[in-house]
């Protein structure tokens, strides 16, 4: 935009730069004019016809200065209507660039909001997630301890009626020795 802009301010300038030039020209030739009839008024006497010849010559090389300068005067407008078309031109081009630049960004506002939306309730439902996840986790974790401590204790219990057994093999094997010994003892005395 500012680009633009530069340019519109240095067509300007140009435009300002050419209507002052015709101007300080027309005021310059107005201005010599006015001088050569003052020296004309001055050198008046003898020299009328003179005078009156150099004054047609001078209105005729006026006339042909002033349609010189309506031509040239011409030229300006006509350039100067060109410049103004130019300038609306692309005053309607920027226009018709920034309508396109603000739907542009009303489309990808529109979807960022839309995307937003759906991350904020990916993110919530996340949350959720990860809350159930850490009870689920906490759940097993205490169901797998309650498990171990319950197979420490079966184990406990398995060693203890391993022992409990063994115990009593023992001692039942112990006591059939002896019954057999008093048995065996028995017989020997008889005989």
């Amino acid at each position: 935009m500012k680009k633009k802009n530069d340019v519109i301010k240095k067509l300007q300038t140009e435009l300002q730069q050419i209507i002052n030039f015709s101007k300080e020209n027309i005021g310059r030739i107005k201005n010599e004019q006015d001088k050569q009839e003052s020296a004309d008024k001055k050198n008046h006497e003898g020299k009328v016809q003179r005078l009156q010849n150099e004054i047609v010559q001078l209105k005729t090389q006026l006339q042909n200065l002033v349609l010189e300068h309506r031509e040239k005067e011409q030229d300006l407008r006509r350039m100067k209507f060109k410049v103004e078309s130019q300038v609306e031109g692309l005053i309607q081009k920027y226009d018709g660039e920034m309508n396109e630049r603000q739907e542009e960004y009303e489309e990808i506002e529109a979807a960022y909001n839309a995307q937003k939306k759906q991350l904020d309730e990916v993110e919530e439902r996340f949350k959720t997630m990860s809350a159930e996840y850490d009870q689920i986790q906490e759940e097993r974790r205490l169901a797998r301890e309650k498990r171990e401590a319950a197979e420490r204790e079966m184990a406990l219990m398995v060693k203890a009626a391993t022992t409990v057994q063994a115990f009593w093999r023992s001692f039942k094997v112990r006591k059939a020795l002896k019954a057999r010994k008093k048995k065996g003892g028995g017989k020997k005395g008889k005989k």
